[in-house]
């Protein structure tokens, strides 16, 4: 007879792959946001360039983004649970970090388009913020004695 997983426990490797998939998708959702442009005549190559040129902004938070992403990805490998199985509530956790990782091109367009105006910076910023605050949660359930030790070298102090 087959042995089953509880149902508080599920799978690291399908995970993995979910989260493979959420950060390969959110990389490419990050460049529909620059604009080919599209129903307007452009008639020499200097207002095609003019045209680039205006793009710049949104074309620096899609490199800045993607390697935003790309740097939270690499991170993500090492920090991924190294246990079989994961817990609910960890995998809630991690649930939670995916969705937040998917509102990346959404925050960035925001800061692409109306970065002149605070709104766009502080739903950047607390994206961002939501993404480090999750990683310190998940970690510290998944590696409590690694990282309690190091808690408190930092003068850090937790119940």
């Amino acid at each position: 007879m087959k042995s089953r997983t509880p149902i508080d426990r599920f799978p690291k490797g399908r995970i993995d792959a979910l989260t493979d998939g959420i950060f390969a998708f959110a990389m490419t959702l990050l460049v529909l946001d620059v604009r080919v442009p599209i129903g307007f005549s452009l008639d020499s190559a200097d207002a095609l360039t003019a045209h680039l040129v205006s793009l710049w902004r949104q074309i620096a938070i899609y490199v800045l983004s993607f390697f935003v992403l790309a740097n939270l990805w690499r991170a993500s490998i090492a920090r991924r649970p190294r246990r079989e199985h994961l817990t609910g509530t960890v995998l809630n956790l991690w649930l939670a970090y995916m969705f937040f990782v998917t509102m990346v091109p959404f925050s960035s367009g925001l800061v692409g388009r109306y970065g002149e105006f605070q709104p766009a910076v502080v739903v950047y910023s607390l994206n961002m913020i939501t993404l480090a605050c999750l990683v310190i949660a998940i970690r510290y359930l998944e590696s409590p004695a690694d990282l309690r030790a190091f808690v408190p070298a930092a003068g850090i102090h937790l119940p």
